[in-house]
């Protein structure tokens, strides 16, 4: 350990507690608003996106000719959709130069200057990689559309928003970017004081962490398992009224092949009489376990990989991961423990992920059961980084040179 790190070994915060019986009663509220948030989804989960959404999306119609596919109309919900993911981005990029801003106390020269260019770097490329896949391409999407068999991947496709030199400006235009988001969080974080800095580089632990799981488990696991079809493209099939108009098909195994129940109303293409590969709308509870990738919509004048992702939200997962690691800023930054902090902490987190969920179902990208999901799944990711970091991870005391007062609970709300 340096001389700067000696100065801070293993000296107490204190940072806000919480007792047990508050802590208790915390948790069960909110066991009990999730439970019951799933509760009005399992039965009104398309009547709820069928009000949101109706009037914000083009027309059956208008869909059947081609370009402008299922998008939004509504400025609220396009917002929400270009940018839905920035907390999470900012809070990332945040934490990465926390972790440059720590690294002095690293004994080797050689380590050192590694973990500063490369959480610098991380950073950036983060940056970059936010406005390459979502930014830049869900901004031209929204208020350009797609054109016929267009995507809304810069990779993929053969769309307008997938040429070659829309795919270089991406790169050039998200480069940008990331300078201006990076450059200015290092200015700010360089000015805070060291052992601030070693509190935050708790947080920052937790908060990358609970990102990367979460964005692996709705991302690659628990959307391609499940493959539930937005509302957007049920909506876009036409003759959509209410619940009763849509189709409850699951694919069926037929001569060794995963197909679409043909008993199903929409089993086979109004257009090409081909079996689609998925399709209907399931509650939550009854969703289809799928075997094979993003399927598309066979019925429809266009195919996008984009259709079956709306269990959970992604959009909602990111957004809960930044905005609720604002609240453990008090629980991990002595600075921070005040009542102001606590209370407009609180307030922005709870704020933002309702907009940000209220976004997403009025755009028609997800129901209510997806946005409540993937934002109790970023909560419980962060509570249990949380726990993990602050009070089973003594390497952390060694790194920062600090401690948490006391153990995970007490009697009293302060250490």
């Amino acid at each position: 350990m340096n001389k700067n790190s000696k100065q801070l070994s293993h000296k107490p915060v204190g940072v806000y507690r919480i007792s047990r019986k508050k802590l208790w009663i915390v948790c069960g509220t909110v066991l009990a608003i999730f439970l019951v948030l799933m509760i009005i989804a399992a039965f009104f989960d398309f009547q709820i996106d069928y009000l949101l959404a109706k009037n914000s999306l083009p027309t059956p119609a208008t869909n059947r000719m081609g370009v402008g596919a299922v998008y939004t109309t509504n400025v609220f919900a396009m917002v929400v959709e270009i940018i839905g993911t920035g907390p999470c981005i900012l809070a990332t990029v945040f934490a990465l130069v926390i972790f440059h801003q720590n690294a002095y106390k690293i004994k080797s020269v050689g380590w050192k200057r590694t973990v500063q260019i490369g959480t610098i770097a991380v950073a950036v490329m983060w940056v970059i990689y936010a406005c390459f896949f979502q930014f830049f391409p869900l901004m031209v999407v929204s208020l350009i559309g797609v054109q016929k068999y267009g995507d809304i991947s810069p990779l993929l496709g053969t769309g307008w928003v997938n040429h070659a030199t829309t795919m270089w400006l991406y790169l050039i235009l998200g480069a940008i970017m990331g300078g201006l988001i990076v450059t200015p969080t290092y200015l700010i974080v360089s000015r805070i004081n060291k052992q601030t800095t070693g509190e935050l580089l708790r947080w920052a632990f937790i908060v990358t962490s609970a990102g990367v799981i979460a964005i692996l488990l709705v991302e690659i696991a628990i959307k391609p398992t499940f493959q539930r079809e937005r509302f957007r493209f049920l909506y876009a099939y036409g003759n959509i009224t209410g619940i009763n108009d849509i189709p409850t098909w699951s694919v069926v195994l037929s001569n060794g092949k995963w197909v679409a129940d043909p008993n199903g109303v929409y089993g086979l293409s109004m257009q090409t009489g081909a079996l689609d590969q998925y399709g209907g709308f399931h509650p939550w509870y009854a969703l289809p376990i799928t075997p094979y990738g993003y399927g598309s919509a066979g019925n429809l004048p266009f195919i996008s990989e984009d259709a079956s992702k709306s269990f959970p939200s992604g959009h909602e997962t990111m957004a809960s991961v930044g905005f609720y690691s604002l609240i453990l800023l008090p629980f991990t930054v002595k600075q921070c423990n005040t009542k102001t902090w606590r209370i407009s902490c609180f307030t922005t987190a709870i704020c933002g992920c309702v907009l940000v969920a209220l976004g997403r179902m009025i755009a028609g990208a997800h129901y209510l059961s997806d946005v409540t999901v993937g934002n109790f799944l970023a909560m419980a990711l962060l509570f249990i980084f949380y726990v993990l970091y602050c009070f089973h991870a003594p390497h952390l005391n060694e790194w920062t040179g600090l401690k948490l007062q006391g153990k995970f609970m007490n009697k009293g709300k302060r250490a």
